[in-house]
């Protein structure tokens, strides 16, 4: 048994493939307790009603944004916890993960002769992080 099964997570982003791509890996990951909302006014409507241990946030949304979702949930410095992407990613990192495996296919050559850095450890990173901040009432 994962000892993040526990976990119920709560997934914000206004880009329905993005959702889709971050709940797979999330339930690959051993967390099948994954609640999804299109922003974050919607987001708020689901922990009205809904706990959940872990909220992860777009940055871009309309009609509320990861930042004042951020603000308006926090309510202490062990109460809950945000992994928000930022400015520089505002798009998620699949597309990057994506984008490179592409590249290596379309120009071989290219990583050959330039020292790329290798990003194949990605997600088991991610998954490092979301047991550094689950809760210890999920532990096996």
């Amino acid at each position: 048994m994962s000892s993040l099964q526990s976990l119920a997570v709560l997934l914000v982003d206004d880009n329905q493939h993005m959702r889709a791509i971050t709940s797979a890996v999330l339930n690959s990951a051993g967390i099948h307790k994954v609640h999804e909302a299109p922003d974050g006014a919607v987001a708020l409507d689901i922990l009205s009603h809904q706990p959940v241990d872990l909220a992860i946030v777009d940055y871009n949304m309309f009609p509320l944004d990861g930042v004042e979702f951020t603000r308006l949930v926090r309510t202490g410095p062990d109460d809950f916890f945000v992994l928000e992407d930022n400015a520089r990613t505002p798009s998620g990192v699949s597309y990057m993960l994506e984008n490179r495996e592409i590249m290596m296919r379309l120009f071989p050559d290219l990583f050959a002769r330039h020292r790329v850095a290798p990003v194949e450890r990605y997600p088991d990173e991610l998954l490092s992080a979301l047991r550094s901040v689950a809760p210890h009432s999920a532990s096996a």
